[in-house]
């Protein structure tokens, strides 16, 4: 738990219901477990999940109820800061999280592994799994995990050649194809390519 007022902790602390109901000794437990078995942030977020979940049910069901009988008055935002230091946008994908097969996230896991494997930067995390089961249940296809673009090569130039604007040349990796942007006109970018002759010249001459 985060950031808890006197009489927050002093509440939480002396009433069994609350505690029992909000599982704060469970929260705190795992993520002290978390801590010292350096489980992976997208697994500990898949078990934390399940507690989240009946935790907020409890607060939901009667527990805000139970806090405002003891002067505590805590809304969504509340509850997701002070048990778990999230905002209430995360607080709610964990959640829809916890309401996922097993089944589903292991399927994810694996095919982020698969393009992890292939060279393709892929986040293993909460909304990155949300999105793609989303996608697939919506498309009705295999929908792949959603990749990071990763730059390639890239040349940015700011001075008189550009009139002090700057501008770019990236090759980028997106979904194992490359994609080529460029701001520079023909003639700046001719400019670019005798300063990289003259890089290469320098270095063939050490």
């Amino acid at each position: 738990m985060r950031n808890l007022l006197e009489l927050e902790e002093s509440v939480l602390s002396s009433d069994t219901t609350l505690q029992n109901g909000l599982l704060t000794e469970q929260i705190n437990d795992f993520q002290n477990e978390i801590y010292q078995s350096g489980m992976s942030k997208f697994e500990s977020s898949v078990k934390m999940s399940k507690i989240v979940r009946k935790s907020f049910d409890f607060f939901k069901s009667c527990g805000k109820d139970l806090l405002e009988e003891n002067g505590v008055y805590w809304n969504v935002d509340d509850f997701a800061t002070k048990m778990f230091g999230w905002k209430r946008s995360y607080l709610y994908k964990m959640i829809k999280l916890s309401e996922v097969h097993t089944s589903k996230i292991n399927k994810f896991k694996r095919d982020c592994t698969q393009l992890r494997e292939s060279g393709e930067v892929v986040p293993i995390s909460v909304e990155n799994c949300l999105k793609t089961i989303r996608d697939r249940e919506q498309s009705g296809t295999q929908t792949t995990p959603s990749v990071i673009s990763k730059v390639l090569f890239q040349v940015t130039r700011n001075d008189n050649t550009t009139n002090n604007q700057k501008k770019h040349l990236k090759i980028k990796s997106v979904n194992g194809e490359n994609v080529t942007t460029c701001d520079f006109d023909v003639d700046e970018l001719r400019m670019c390519i005798r300063d990289i002759e003259l890089v290469i010249e320098s270095i063939t001459q050490e």
